[in-house]
């Protein structure tokens, strides 16, 4: 995350932001692909990715439907259209097109989506289905990619959108600045940090691999009561949960004892893992007992 004047928008100044974000030793081998709305789709930006002799992430943006790309569409044979037009089904199309203030010509992916209407009865007579189009433009070639999983790819977006909704929403990210670039870029790091540490640690306790954001996993993992307890040279976690955290939690200990013993093998797991978990579950007195880790 880095600071930028509060007055910049998404597509002002992005070739100088991204050159410093490029130029971080670990982005080139993780960025693959840009994905932007239609503020995006300039042919600086798109000359930024495709310029010769960098090895620049592969770009894809969506187009707005000015007239000349409305007229590129209308240009698509009825061909080229895949499958056949059906209500509620996207067909799909690419053609090559240079709009105006574009250098050179580029891939344009179209769909086009059958949509019913639903006439008043005034206009019942007149009611006809409508057409509705998507643009995209990108550098991927067709055999990396065809045109429906050029879509697909852009639709997902909308994980990364979920995210930064989350951050803002959840997380105070939304609004906070302290009128210092540095105290605002260090807070925002130090936000972000904590948010990907809660994020592994509950995808590990409760659901591997699925994400849970924080208006629900917050109040179920923190509000659990905790004691430690120390005796001698051993430490006891007592844990007041009720009986669906008793197999969640063992498995997680569980999870990390398999992780240690295969990334430090140095370590030594019979001294740092045989520790007793002791359990206060309501009427169960039983739970109480110590209850090694498996």
């Amino acid at each position: 995350m880095e600071w930028r004047p509060g007055n910049s928008v998404s597509a002002s100044d992005w070739i100088v932001a991204m050159d410093r974000v490029w130029s971080h030793p670990d982005v080139p081998s993780r960025l693959k692909l840009n994905r932007g709305d239609i503020g995006f789709a300039q042919d600086k930006i798109m000359a930024w990715h495709e310029q010769q002799g960098c090895a620049r992430p592969r770009y894809l943006f969506k187009l707005k439907l000015t007239a000349n790309v409305r007229r590129a569409i209308a240009k698509v044979a009825w061909p080229e259209w895949g499958g056949q037009p059906s209500i509620g089904l996207e067909q799909y199309a690419e053609t090559r097109v240079q709009l105006e203030g574009w250098e050179r010509e580029r891939r344009i992916i179209v769909t086009r989506l059958l949509k019913p209407v639903n006439p008043t009865k005034q206009d019942m007579f007149w009611g006809a289905d409508q057409e509705e189009f998507c643009a995209y433009v990108t550098d991927l070639l067709p055999e990396e990619a065809t045109p429906a999983q050029i879509v697909l790819t852009y639709r997902k977006r909308g994980d990364a959108e979920n995210v930064f909704d989350e951050l803002k929403n959840q997380w105070g990210f939304s609004g906070f600045c302290s009128g210092n670039g540095v105290v605002t870029e260090t807070a925002a790091r130090l936000l972000l940090l904590t948010y990907n540490l809660w994020s592994l640690f509950v995808r590990v306790l409760k659901d591997e691999g699925h994400h849970h954001e924080a208006v629900t996993s917050r109040d179920e993992l923190l509000m659990i009561p905790a004691k430690l307890v120390k005796s001698g040279r051993q430490k006891t976690l007592k844990l007041s949960v009720g009986d669906k955290w008793w197999e969640a939690i063992s498995l997680c200990y569980a999870k990390l004892e398999r992780w240690f013993a295969t990334t430090a093998p140095q370590l030594d797991l019979q001294q740092r893992f045989e520790r007793y978990l002791c359990w206060n579950i309501p009427n169960n007195p039983d739970h109480w007992l110590p209850k090694p880790i498996p």
